[in-house]
């Protein structure tokens, strides 16, 4: 995966990259500082650019990773490294004082 970017507001993170001529699908991780490694998020199973990923905390940063696969005789066959992006989503509110 080539040029993964990352777009935040307050809940949702817009994950896109230039999609691979050859890959039949992309995983979606996101890095967990708990446990110190990647952990997927969504396999997705056609050819796209583009991921939205909701549910995130406002005002927190993040780290997501995408690596494309297809398929050899019916066996999975996925890219090996990583393309990684951090991202910060949004505030929540502006308070008035």
């Amino acid at each position: 995966v080539t040029n993964l970017k990352a777009t935040a507001n307050i809940t949702t993170v817009k994950l896109t990259w230039d999609k691979q001529s050859e890959a039949e699908g992309y995983i979606i991780f996101r890095y967990d500082s708990a446990k110190k490694a990647y952990v997927r998020v969504k396999k997705l199973t056609t050819n796209t650019n583009s991921y939205t990923v909701s549910g995130m905390s406002a005002d927190t940063s993040y780290k997501f990773a995408v690596k494309a696969y297809s398929f050899v005789d019916e066996v999975p066959i996925y890219s090996e490294d990583y393309c990684a992006v951090s991202v910060k989503t949004n505030k929540s509110a502006i308070e008035i004082i």
